[in-house]
């Protein structure tokens, strides 16, 4: 399964995570492996695609895979206009991440109640926001990760 969307920062420990690649898809309501398979296969394995209309067969989910980021810190940003991120399943998946962050004795989000659009939440190793407006990467979507990356301390070891 590919995690589509995602930039792994190196030097600061963090990984950011957009649309296409966050959303629960066993349950998801957007864009399906199906179409995304479709439009962009040089992105995904042989084996995704076998999943295509299937995704209930998947033996693993995208919230999963995020643990996988742990104990690195993770931000999730969704667009209230781009339904097929299934910004409501992203939110899900930042939430079902936590208990993987407390085996490492960090905190997840700081709730499992969504923002409103354009309020961020940033408790804990894992962040997540959802931005008015369409699927693009905005000034706003910046300012809210660069603001989740101040609160950590980026200090060498």
């Amino acid at each position: 399964m590919a995690l589509d969307g995602s930039a792994a920062l190196k030097e600061l420990e963090i990984t950011i995570f957009g649309p296409g690649g966050a959303a629960i898809s066993h349950t998801k309501k957007g864009e399906r492996i199906s179409n995304i398979t479709t439009k962009f296969p040089h992105l995904f394995s042989l084996n995704f695609k076998k999943y295509s209309d299937r995704e209930a067969d998947l033996p693993v989910d995208q919230h999963q895979l995020l643990g996988l980021i742990a104990p690195r810190l993770l931000y999730v940003a969704s667009a209230t206009e781009n339904p097929w991120a299934d910004p409501v399943s992203e939110f899900e998946a930042c939430v079902r991440v936590g208990p993987v962050y407390a085996l490492f004795g960090k905190n997840g989000l700081a709730t499992d109640k969504a923002p409103a659009p354009d309020v961020a939440v940033y408790g804990g190793a894992v962040g997540y926001h959802l931005r008015t407006g369409k699927h693009d990467l905005a000034l706003s979507d910046w300012v809210h990760f660069m603001d989740f990356a101040d609160q950590h301390s980026w200090a060498a070891p």
